[in-house]
């Protein structure tokens, strides 16, 4: 009976601690649209970079948002149910934005899901 129990938990320890997770926290952090690929290779960003940029995103490459305040780059992904943020993101690349949405981070990963997004002036 004790081997069983041993067996039980063994087997639901992945549910338990994936569900034991950080829970998202609700932002709205406001930065530039980029390319995080050409971003984090060479620095480039701006409307100097945009044609690269909107070349690049087309092609797959990820977008992400440069914050203002920290110059951290989050890479975004949509919310469950919308669009690639490859494809409704890209009217707002070198944009200088505000976006809501959730952080989600898993170790050293940190992820900005993505439920709206506005250009700021």
């Amino acid at each position: 009976m004790k081997k069983l129990v041993l067996f039980a938990i063994i087997l639901a320890a992945p549910l338990f601690l994936s569900a034991a997770g950080p829970k998202p926290k609700q932002v709205t952090l406001t930065g530039e649209i980029i390319d995080v690929q050409c971003y984090v290779k060479s620095g480039q960003h701006g409307k100097e970079h945009l044609d690269c940029a909107t070349t690049c995103i087309k092609g797959g490459s990820p977008v992400g948002l440069l914050e203002d305040s920290t110059g951290t780059v989050y890479v975004i992904i949509p919310q469950k149910g919308s669009r690639s943020a490859n494809v409704a993101l890209q009217p707002y690349i070198a944009e200088h934005v505000a976006v809501n949405g959730e952080l989600r981070e898993r170790g050293k990963t940190v992820l900005l899901f993505y439920s709206s997004i506005e250009r700021l002036k």
